[in-house]
């Protein structure tokens, strides 16, 4: 007898076309987990009080235009490694890229499945906030 190989699955409390409720793929769970932790503070989480990177913070105060990596990449690996084990990274890049008169800092987590999940984040221009899109290679 043939064993089934267990996915992974996440739930949103959104329904789908069909009224059921929404079923993540494996990399937008994984995605979701990496902009939880991107996002969020420490000390948001009492338990895990080490846990988050507040990614607003460490680009905010630097030109976006040279935030490509060292320490903030090894902050973030260390943080995957600690709080989101299950996502098989191999590697991360970043990159920061002008576009339309705008920074945008990258980051581009290759799975060990040969897919990238990219992360970009920018300033919004109208307030102090930061905007994401998240795109699946």
């Amino acid at each position: 007898m043939a064993t089934k190989k267990y996915e992974r699955k996440e739930l949103d409390f959104k329904l789908n076309g069909f009224h059921r409720q929404k079923v993540f793929t494996e990399a937008e769970a994984y995605a979701r987990q990496l902009l939880t932790l991107l996002f969020m503070r420490p000390g948001d989480y009492p338990s895990l009080p080490e846990m988050g990177i507040n990614i607003p913070k460490e680009v905010r105060y630097k030109n976006m235009d040279y935030v490509t990596g060292g320490a903030l990449k090894e902050k973030i690996m260390k943080q995957i490694r600690e709080y989101a084990s299950q996502i098989d990274i191999k590697d991360l890049s970043i990159d920061s890229v002008k576009y339309k008169g705008q920074y945008y800092v990258l980051f581009n987590f290759q799975l060990q499945a040969e897919k990238t999940i990219t992360v970009a984040v920018t300033k919004n221009k109208v307030s102090s906030l930061f905007d994401y899109k998240v795109d699946f290679n």
